[in-house]
């Protein structure tokens, strides 16, 4: 790397399926509402995320966690966008 790069703040989460999106926009379709919840909360109530980017938005966020749904033919595509800062969910986009 040189030594001027700055490293790759994308981290994959350890989620039990790269599918977790879909259980999630279930709930949120059945009303479940992440605003305000801390990153525990939402862990606890959609599970973990595929994917982590820590790479800050300013006045934005400061985490985004991404979700991936499976659709009918096992592909898989980004599903939902969850924005944390200050520690807790302040938005979130479904795709």
């Amino acid at each position: 790397m040189h030594a001027n790069a700055e490293p790759d703040s994308t981290v994959v989460a350890h989620a039990e399926s790269k599918s977790s999106g879909n259980g999630a926009l279930q709930q949120l379709k059945d009303g479940l509402d992440l605003k305000g919840m801390t990153k525990d909360e939402v862990v606890e109530a959609i599970g973990p995320p595929w994917q982590k980017d820590t790479t800050p938005l300013k006045a934005r966020y400061d985490e985004k966690w991404i979700y991936s749904c499976e659709k009918d033919d096992g592909l898989t595509y980004d599903c939902l966008f969850v924005y944390i800062l200050g520690g807790r969910v302040n938005n979130y986009e479904e795709f």
